[in-house]
């Protein structure tokens, strides 16, 4: 897979956050421009990150991961930047996690491969623009969650082929009481669970919100 940060970017429109209005920019020529926050050069608020740093932190989550056997999917909106993905997924991640199918579109074409998308998707329109980006990208991998009857005859409705082919794998979502989402007891998860066999929807494991 190339480096996200060769791909050939388009130039950033003057409405960006933070940015002066002015045209032509891009990732690559960005630091020609000498542009100075404490000089107010740049809109506030705006966040500066320092790159050894970033390294540093990458390379520390990728021996955590690898001490405890775990894969690490980070979520991708908290900075919607494909050249911070390029950095985790090059340090141990697997893949990058999306609040929504909008964002996953992002991250593919941005050459992510493996999305996790931790929220539910629901309604007609984002299931089948969620349908059409499995077919879009037949090579990419996609975890996505269930806590309903409901969602899953939603999610066979329009993903079956990709839900059997194990292009989607489906997890269980367990919540806690009073939480925000997943099923609440063991009986509601051994009732969504045989529903699912029962309706040839594969389940590949668990997923909890609240941990």
């Amino acid at each position: 897979m190339p480096s996200l940060t060769d791909i050939n970017h388009s130039s950033i429109s003057h409405l960006e956050k933070g940015m002066p209005p002015v045209d032509g920019v891009n990732p690559a020529n960005i630091a020609s421009r000498g542009w100075n926050v404490l000089a107010q050069d740049m809109s506030f608020p705006i966040a500066l990150l320092r790159e050894k740093a970033i390294e540093h932190n990458a390379r520390w989550m990728e021996r955590f991961a690898l001490d405890q056997q775990v894969w690490l999917y980070p979520h991708g909106k908290t900075t919607m930047a494909p050249q911070i993905f390029d950095i985790q997924l090059r340090n141990g991640c697997q893949g990058i996690t999306a609040a929504n199918v909008t964002h996953a579109q992002v991250y593919l074409e941005h050459g992510v491969e493996s999305v996790f998308i931790a929220n539910q998707v629901v309604g007609i329109q984002a299931l089948r623009r969620f349908a059409k980006l499995c077919r879009d990208y037949p090579s990419v991998d996609f975890f996505l969650i269930v806590d309903s009857e409901a969602n899953a005859l939603e999610l066979k409705a329009e993903l079956g082929d990709f839900l059997v082919s194990g292009q989607i794998k489906l997890l269980l979502e367990v919540g806690a009481p009073g939480g925000r989402t997943g099923v609440r007891t063991l009986d509601e998860a051994m009732r969504l669970a045989a529903f699912t066999a029962e309706q040839g929807i594969p389940v590949h494991g668990l997923e909890a919100f609240e941990g």
